[in-house]
């Protein structure tokens, strides 16, 4: 995908340049902060999901077992052997198929490949090269990280903490943070929020740098750029955040090493933030939500009150969408639609008609035609990999755990 287009987000910035938060946005300091701008990929959208549904579960629904370093890990059963070739999920009948939605199932799928993205499994990080490795705590999101890892989790009591880990699983540092963390294309720069309510970022170093931040109250950053250092000097770049804030009034803003701070749009909450474009919730109600998609100028291009969007495709094509209201135990619904126009490609209804319907807890690109799913359905926890031409197949085994025992997490790809 192309290179944020560094004049025209300056252009842009500059246009609306004024004393935000007491910090004057200068053209020559935005030019600088984006020289090091690339493409990200966001970090736990199961975990921040939170972030973009106006109607959140509790915290305690989205932990599985916490972190306890200290206990029985796992037992590490070997992955199976794959089936023979997979084709397309049988095509569904006239009774399967509602407003033009493929019905979705777990049940009686082929088996196809396994995850092409690294994930979690239980206790184990499963790499796409490699053996599994032990992590001796049960984790709720990890990507690369400086050699590493670095993961995400909460503690018994309902702690969040951000983990960095050495290539054997081991823990070398922890930081107190919230629920959402977001990680820069190269993996070198990782962006989370402190739990009394302050904007970090740790760079290439490790050493955390606080960003400043126009209000007060719950963060959850959305995206990170930049690659490196992000205090070195200002002729040599930095970073930039896209962050949004909780409250009476949430709203998105952007960040930067060199104490620029500028509101986002109109944006309630960005859900992700690509080369040229980003997209988030506009508005929200008891009944529903509104989202849409806009330029770098942050102009709006399409807006859609029938689903929440979620991630762009890496090849910026596509993005992600599922239900308009989020409440419960998990989304129903998984569609992909065209991120120019915002027209469905294939919409996949898993709400059963019986109360066995299939819960989607995370969806996140396995690459620019392939979704991979984490999903709950009749007491078994999988992963499903679906494409955008409304095939569907088994890419994990499926775990029988209850509903807050949930065992796999899939690791973001910056």
């Amino acid at each position: 995908m192309s290179r944020l287009n560094e004049e025209e987000l300056a252009r842009e910035l500059r246009a609306r340049a004024g004393d935000v938060g007491g910090h004057p946005i200068g053209f020559d300091e935005v030019k600088r902060d984006a020289v090091t701008i690339r493409r990200h990929r966001r970090l736990l959208s199961g975990v921040a999901a939170a972030a973009v549904v106006a109607v959140v579960v509790p915290t305690a629904m989205a932990v599985t077992h916490g972190l306890n370093q200290g206990a029985q890990n796992p037992v590490d059963q070997p992955s199976p052997a794959l089936t023979e070739s997979v084709g397309p999920s049988p095509d569904p009948g006239p009774d399967e198929i509602e407003d033009a939605a493929i019905r979705l199932t777990t049940i009686g799928l082929q088996r196809g490949d396994a995850p092409g993205i690294d994930y979690l499994d239980g206790g184990f990080l499963v790499p796409t090269e490699g053996d599994r490795v032990n992590l001796g705590a049960r984790y709720q999101g990890i990507t690369e990280y400086d050699e590493g890892w670095i993961a995400v989790g909460a503690d018994d009591n309902g702690n969040w903490s951000t983990y960095l880990l050495d290539p054997d699983g081991s823990v070398r540092s922890r930081e107190p943070a919230i629920e959402g963390l977001a990680v820069s294309s190269d993996g070198s720069v990782v962006a989370y929020s402190t739990p009394d309510g302050k904007l970090m970022v740790m760079d290439s170093d490790g050493s955390p740098v606080q960003f400043n931040d126009p209000d007060a109250g719950r963060m959850s950053p959305v995206a990170v750029f930049g690659e490196g250092r992000c205090d070195a000097p200002e002729v040599e770049g930095g970073c930039v955040v896209f962050y949004n804030t909780d409250g009476a009034q949430p709203r998105s803003y952007l960040s930067s090493g060199h104490g620029i701070v500028e509101r986002v749009g109109s944006f309630q909450a960005l859900t992700d933030v690509a080369s040229d474009r980003l997209a988030g919730r506009t508005s929200s109600s008891l009944t529903g939500s509104c989202s849409a998609v806009a330029d770098q100028a942050f102009a709006e291009q399409w807006n859609t009150c029938d689903f929440r969007l979620r991630q762009f495709s890496p090849d910026g094509r596509h993005i992600l969408a599922t239900n308009a209201y989020g409440d419960g135990f998990g989304d129903t619904e998984l569609a992909i639609l065209d991120a120019e126009t915002g027209e469905t490609v294939v919409h996949y209804d898993g709400m059963g008609q019986d109360g066995n319907g299939v819960f989607i807890q995370d969806m996140v690109w396995e690459d620019e035609t392939h979704v991979l799913a984490v999903t709950f359905q009749k007491g078994t926890w999988m992963v499903l990999r679906l494409d955008t031409g409304g095939n569907v197949e088994q890419a994990t085994d499926g775990v029988e755990e209850d509903d807050m025992s949930r065992p796999y997490y899939l690791a973001t790809q910056p």
